[in-house]
């Protein structure tokens, strides 16, 4: 797929292989990291951070099954997400921002099946952090980056 995808568009980075089983046939150093500290190699590819986060957090009514749910480590409320994503940001992925790091993907927008590790509930009915919150998370992404370019 990977030389299909370049040969239609090879302006375009691809990241075959999301974290796992590491190609050649890949525009990135990417990596699965949910809880934890990273660190570029510089004679690597750009570093991507293709998965880090996902505190499970199953709101009532909201999910797609109601007798098995997945997620990493696990949240009583919108407040407790939000702070656990807050803290996966700080610990994973601002440190590694100024190194280098190109991107990073949280785990995962919404819950999905059995997992209810998202932003929000299976049906999107219900945003599970503080908005607010994540608008203070953009706002210092964005100081960060200012200082980089």
């Amino acid at each position: 797929m990977y030389d299909i995808a370049k040969a239609y568009d090879s302006s375009r980075l691809y990241d075959s292989t999301s974290g796992w089983f590491a190609q050649q046939k890949n525009d990135f150093d990417s990596r699965h990291i949910y809880f934890g500290n990273l660190e570029p190699q510089p004679d690597k590819k750009p570093l991507l951070i293709s998965e880090f986060g996902g505190s499970a957090y199953s709101v009532p009514n909201h999910h797609y099954t109601k007798y098995a749910s997945y997620g990493y480590g696990s949240c009583k409320n919108a407040d407790e997400v939000t702070t656990k994503v807050w803290e996966a940001y700080r610990k994973t992925v601002l440190p590694v921002i100024p190194k280098g790091a190109c991107g990073s993907i949280y785990t995962q927008l919404s819950d999905v099946e059995d997992e209810v590790n998202g932003l929000y509930t299976y049906d999107r009915k219900v945003c599970k952090v503080n908005i607010d919150e994540m608008q203070r998370l953009r706002k210092e992404i964005d100081t960060i980056m200012k200082q980089i370019i």
